[in-house]
């Protein structure tokens, strides 16, 4: 659900027992006309400071699971699971007949937006939209001193120029986010590891080095974690082993955890 904490409006905490779309909410993005838009599994939604909150979805024609929303000169742009949103007003279009995943989008200016789809990568004016390349692009980040494009891809990261003509810079597979500042890129993955990418040279001629800054292997996140109806937080590693039991009441749990690494010293196959 939604919480807003101690924001300058006075909500009460939204979730699917309020009338929200969704409690599965992947982004939240404010505006200057005082309303938050909220992308979730089953679409958007917006709230209007202090009105009631309004929602698109599919009913309204917007299909598939929201991934990111972007605004481009006032206009607001959807990416979905099944494709590039256009949203004026009332009215929601599917934009270019982009129909498969949309998984970012990255504003370049006031009038510039990229979009990183499993069609390409797309380059989006109010009046226009340019494809430049073909192939399924998880990520993008403008290169600003050349002109170009870092991309993510699935066999690599890749630089693009304007023109389309692309480059692999390193073999990191499926990059999901990449950042720029202090004159390099850092890159990550969808397993968690981390590369520094410093690039040299013109849009022509691009020389790459990179260095590894956090292996997958580093990665604590845990591949299972569910709280049970009494409270309790079950977790694996990040392999599916080794799972756990936290909760508030941690001298019930002793014994619990006791047996759990009497299994875990078993080696059984992960779950996940």
């Amino acid at each position: 659900g939604l919480d807003f904490g101690n924001s300058t409006y006075s909500f009460a905490p939204l979730s699917e027992a309020d009338g929200l779309i969704s409690n599965a909410i992947n982004h939240v993005s404010f505006n200057l006309n005082h309303l938050l838009w909220g992308a979730t599994d089953n679409g958007i939604f917006a709230i209007e400071a202090p009105s009631p909150y309004g929602q698109i979805g599919d009913k309204e024609g917007l299909k598939g699971e929201v991934n990111c929303i972007g605004q481009l000169a006032g206009t607001y742009y959807i990416g979905t699971m099944q494709g590039l949103y256009r949203l004026r007003g009332n009215s929601i279009r599917m934009v270019d007949d982009i129909d498969l995943a949309c998984w970012q989008l990255v504003g370049v200016d006031e009038n510039k937006m990229l979009a990183a789809t499993s069609d390409g990568l797309y380059l989006i004016t109010p009046n226009q939209v340019q494809r430049i390349t073909t192939d399924n692009t998880f990520s993008v980040c403008q290169d600003k001193e050349r002109g170009g494009y870092v991309t993510g891809e699935v066999d690599g990261v890749y630089y693009v120029s304007t023109s389309g003509n692309r480059q692999q810079i390193s073999p990191l597979e499926k990059v999901t986010k990449i950042q720029y500042a202090k004159n390099k890129f850092t890159v990550e993955c969808i397993y968690g590891e981390l590369w520094e990418i410093k690039l040299s040279g013109n849009a022509t001629s691009v020389k790459s080095s990179d260095r590894c800054i956090r292996q997958s292997a580093d990665v604590k996140a845990p591949r299972l974690s569910y709280t049970d109806m009494f409270g309790t937080l079950w977790q694996t590693d990040m392999e599916g082993r080794n799972l756990r039991a936290t909760s508030t009441l941690n001298s019930k749990l002793s014994t619990l955890n006791s047996q759990l690494s009497t299994l875990n010293s078993q080696h059984l196959t992960p779950w996940i």
